[in-house]
């Protein structure tokens, strides 16, 4: 026989029982309607109950077949993929675990919960799918949600799947003080250094050098699975740049040799205008004015700066 409810009409605190849950006083006698609605006499409670059939199926609400990708060694939760519908109100659902996955495992089963009619879906809470940490591929398992009468299955197609963060590209050198930019293949992600050797925009990915040494560079996307990737970022130590020496004080068309502690360096005037220096140091006054020489030490990727500062009168010292 069909589930079925109980309403006595003007009585709301009793009103839609489950009809073997329902209590009547000398019942005596019935009829029924239309549609197989049931009317009952209920003689010393001087009320005609209405039994109404129960008789809508649950049905899942995304299918009888749905499939997920969970990632691998962690829970994914299926609450919403179990959702139902169910016309009546009031029934007591059950969902339980017809045939269990091979590979991962469930959590959650068997749970209840109550229809709520045809306003709205019905959500169990707490069913989770848990993947294995070492299997990737496929997976399946069917799982039954029942009124007690009627009821509907689902089979769960899985696919557990790796996420990935993409992968890192850009200079990987650095020096202290100056920044290079990385860039990845995936973007929306989150930037994070190992130690304080360097600092990055969490956003940007810019890279700032601040000691020698190097770095592990993390970025991290949570799209499907919170997965990272990492490349070694080198900050590289500058060279030594030595001292310079050489008067401070030179005339317009003179010259003079700039000597220096650290060979192999590069020299340089800031201003040709105001005086220009040779290769080997020589440094000759062009015009009046306040120049600055400067010698510049280098390594593969980093370069240091001595610098000199002197004075041009413009005109001959006799």
């Amino acid at each position: 026989m069909p589930s079925s409810s109980i309403t006595w009409p003007g009585c709301s605190n009793i009103d839609n029982v489950n009809a073997n849950a329902a209590n009547m006083n000398n019942p005596y006698g019935m009829c029924t309607a239309p549609g197989g609605t049931v009317y009952i006499a209920d003689m010393m409670n001087n009320r005609i109950p209405k039994v109404i059939q129960l008789t809508h199926t649950p049905s899942f609400a995304f299918g009888k077949d749905q499939s997920i990708i969970p990632c691998p060694g962690h829970a994914m939760s299926l609450d919403s993929q179990m959702a139902i519908t169910d016309a009546d109100t009031g029934q007591t659902e059950t969902w339980t675990m017809v045939s269990a996955p091979v590979h991962g495992s469930l959590i959650g089963f068997p749970i209840t919960a109550t229809s709520v009619g045809t306003a709205s879906i019905v959500v169990p809470s707490g069913i989770s799918y848990i993947a294995p940490g070492s299997y990737l591929g496929a997976d399946s398992f069917k799982v039954r949600v029942s009124d007690g009468l009627l009821s509907d299955t689902v089979t769960m197609y899985v696919s557990v799947q790796p996420g990935s963060a993409g992968s890192i590209s850009g200079t990987t050198n650095v020096c202290p003080g100056a920044v290079t930019t990385l860039s990845e293949t995936i973007p929306g992600g989150t930037w994070g250094a190992s130690n304080a050797n360097a600092t990055i925009d969490p956003v940007a990915g810019a890279i700032t050098g601040a000691t020698a040494g190097t770095d592990t560079i993390t970025y991290a996307v949570t799209v499907r699975c919170y997965v990272t990737t990492s490349i070694v970022v080198t900050i590289d130590p500058l060279p030594a740049s030595g001292i310079v020496s050489g008067p401070d004080n030179l005339c317009a068309g003179a010259s003079t040799l700039f000597t220096e502690t650290v060979s192999g360096g590069v020299w340089s005037s800031i201003d040709t205008t105001l005086a220009t220096v040779s290769t080997t140091g020589m440094v000759t006054g062009v015009a009046y004015g306040t120049a600055f020489v400067e010698y510049t030490t280098s390594n593969a990727w980093c370069s240091a700066d001595s610098v000199l500062i002197y004075k041009t009168p413009g005109f001959f010292m006799k």
